[in-house]
């Protein structure tokens, strides 16, 4: 999602610009709500875009736990965001 909406971040228009600013606003906010764990996976996973085992070696989990975060946490941003914009 993070992707998404960093490739949209060449406005075509004021409007344009203004809505993508809005939404990666929001999807920070959803982020900042997620536990601390599933936070960290996802920053570094979407923001950093480091692989799987990277964060895994950086926050000292399995990497299975660190691919479940990342999951968990998308879901839950997504229902969130979907029940704000629906």
């Amino acid at each position: 999602m993070l992707n998404h909406l960093l490739d949209q971040n060449q406005a075509k228009s004021a409007e344009d610009e203004y809505v993508i600013k809005d939404q990666l606003n929001n999807w920070y906010i959803a982020v900042n709500q997620l536990t601390v764990s599933k936070r960290n996976a996802l920053l570094l996973r979407d923001y950093y875009q480091l692989s799987y085992q990277e964060i895994a070696d950086i926050l000292n989990l399995s990497l299975s736990k660190v691919k479940v975060s990342i999951y968990r946490g998308r879901k839950e941003i997504e229902k969130k965001w979907l029940d704000d914009y629906s």
